[in-house]
């Protein structure tokens, strides 16, 4: 099964975008994909995202997701994302397959293809 990661903007976002992300994970799950997500992995130390840990911890959290998965599906709006542009420059690099989470759930991208 191929494993997805989403990225998106959180930044700046109200509730950190967690209810585009959480849409994105049920949507590519629906469509068959094994997802990982920022939001409803959490983090080693169970914690949630809040504004007393530096943006750099986060950053580093979520690549580390990252590499766990074989692809990454890209929210709205992470274009204008540094940490999402990271995310999509990293995984393009790993020769991960790379498109929206629409492209993903109307079977557009397939691993191995970006």
């Amino acid at each position: 099964m191929i494993v997805v990661y989403v990225a998106g903007p959180m930044s700046g976002i109200p509730d950190f975008n967690f209810p585009a992300f959480k849409e994105a994970e049920a949507r590519l799950t629906e469509a068959g994909y094994s997802v990982i997500s920022p939001v409803s992995k959490g983090k080693p130390s169970g914690g949630e995202y809040t504004d007393d840990r530096p943006y750099t911890w986060y950053l580093r959290e979520d690549l580390k997701m990252l590499l766990e998965a074989d692809a990454i599906a890209l929210l709205p709006g992470s274009e204008n994302s540094n940490g999402a542009r990271l995310e999509r420059y990293v995984a393009e690099k790993l020769d991960y397959a790379v498109g929206t989470v629409d492209e993903w759930c109307e079977g557009k991208i397939y691993a191995g293809s970006s």
